[in-house]
């Protein structure tokens, strides 16, 4: 006989199926949980184990007396259950590094191929406020990093990127990686700008990876480490 944590497992991918076959959009009404336990031949605590893990990565929404409906998911809300762990092994932060800086280097690249005005001034924007201390440091770098991944016109490759740049600017992660030194983090953000504008990938590429390399001198030899 199949264990529950199994049946769950099964239940929550048939409910995938589902919405799929289905063509459910976010916001749609899903069967109620006696529908899902007929439809599936399975237990009630089947079921709520497999609503509870869809619930988690907003596959699915549960509005308490209202039903289940089709959630929005997001790379963010499944990438949020694996990082969490990683900000205490070192390694682990150096790697999400080398990745954050492939992913950015590529994000200049799209920038520069979408070519859209108005989002590459949102970069611009974001510098000016920085550079005026209208906004708190930490605030102004992840504005200009999520309007530069705005600029690449490509929504799954910003939310991608965007998980990464959360990571590292969470609190936890603060503690961990030293703050840069905003006079200069502001000109490096220039200088990626204009590279930008004057549509040079390879400038733009290094001074990306120039101004993200701070941040690996700041994470700690500790435990996790190899």
């Amino acid at each position: 006989m199949l264990s529950n944590v199994l049946l769950s497992d099964i239940v929550t991918e048939r409910i995938k199926a589902y919405i799929v076959a289905n063509r459910l959009a976010p916001g749609d009404r899903l069967p109620n949980e006696k529908e899902l336990v007929e439809k599936f031949a399975v237990s009630r605590t089947v079921v709520r184990e497999s609503l509870k893990a869809l619930h988690m990565v907003d596959v699915v929404r549960i509005k308490s007396g209202d039903g289940l409906f089709v959630g929005e998911p997001s790379l963010k809300s499944v990438a949020s259950h694996v990082f969490y762990q990683w900000k205490h092994d070192a390694r682990k932060m150096r790697e999400l590094l080398d990745t954050r800086i492939v992913l950015e280097q590529g994000a200049v690249e799209m920038a520069i191929r979408h070519n859209d005005a108005r989002l590459i001034e949102a970069m611009e924007q974001w510098n000016r406020r920085l550079q005026a201390e209208e906004v708190d440091p930490d605030e102004g770098d992840l504005g200009f990093h999520r309007a530069l991944f705005a600029a690449t016109g490509n929504g799954v490759y910003a939310q991608l990127s965007d998980i990464l740049t959360d990571f590292f600017h969470a609190p936890a992660a603060r503690g961990r990686i030293a703050e840069p030194v905003w006079k200069d983090a502001c000109e490096e953000h220039a200088e990626i700008v204009a590279a930008i504008r004057r549509k040079n990938v390879k400038v733009a590429k290094q001074m990306m990876a120039l101004h993200l390399e701070t941040l690996r001198a700041a994470i700690p030899e500790q435990r996790g480490t190899v």
